[in-house]
């Protein structure tokens, strides 16, 4: 018995020295961070660098935990570097609660979030607050879409969430002032003239739209008008949406 208790003290006490080695590599980071911030210039939100970091994160991950796991850890250490490198807000179109989750999933439990329902107010918020990341549902297109177009000269879709899904296509798209840059396998979106009406579609001035997304090798439809890009997601079976 003494044996057993001596060993399960020692593989604690192992545990307790991987812990304390974490938390320095942490405050490693976080001295790194320090250096960038004094450098960085422009938004400090750059979702195609973060959405590169954590495909070639699952690309060589091959531990024990559920990578859902390590995505949920990642995500919170890029959320407080997000916090330590400036102002950082956000903002979301309507009272979804899982657009409210996936919020806190992507950009940690402590980053700032307000919720609007008025899609007016909504963009004029995003568009004079350059700290600000709009978040919306895809679904809503129909809600939200004309009024991109109309503040397409400072706001892009720059992103789309959750970026680790079961899904092929994200649930909610971030909006912001930032530059859409790409990451190594995007989605670009355009708004495309149809003929067909239907829930999807939008009406500016007296054509249709629809929302279009388009691969990196793939041709932009004649006369689009690119309002954005996402990372395609990571794909992960276990993950509810």
């Amino acid at each position: 018995m003494t044996d057993k208790k001596t060993s399960l003290a020692e593989i604690r006490q192992e545990i307790d020295e991987v812990d304390n080695k974490i938390l320095s590599l942490l405050d490693q980071r976080s001295q790194i961070v320090e250096r960038v911030k004094k450098i960085k210039t422009g938004h400090i939100f750059r979702p195609a660098r973060e959405a590169d970091m954590l495909r070639t994160l699952h690309q060589k991950y091959q531990g024990i935990y559920p990578f859902s796991a390590i995505y949920t850890i990642w995500r919170e250490i890029i959320a407080a570097t997000l916090r330590q490198e400036g102002k950082f807000n956000l903002v979301t179109l309507g009272d979804d609660q899982n657009l409210t989750k996936l919020c806190y999933h992507q950009f940690g439990v402590l980053t700032p979030l307000v919720c609007m329902k008025d899609v007016e107010h909504f963009f004029e918020k995003i568009s004079n607050d350059d700290v600000a990341v709009g978040i919306v549902k895809l679904d809503d297109f129909k809600s939200w879409g004309a009024d991109l177009y109309k503040y397409q000269k400072n706001l892009s879709i720059v992103g789309g969430l959750p970026y680790l899904t079961c899904n092929n296509i994200p649930y909610a798209m971030m909006i912001s002032q930032t530059i859409p840059e790409p990451s190594k396998n995007d989605q670009k979106l355009y708004l495309e003239k149809t003929l067909q009406a239907s829930d999807s579609t939008i009406t500016i001035g007296n054509d249709l739209y629809k929302l279009t997304h388009i691969g990196n090798d793939e041709r932009a439809p004649e006369g689009a008008v690119e309002v954005g890009r996402y990372a395609t997601p990571i794909f992960d079976e276990s993950i509810p949406f």
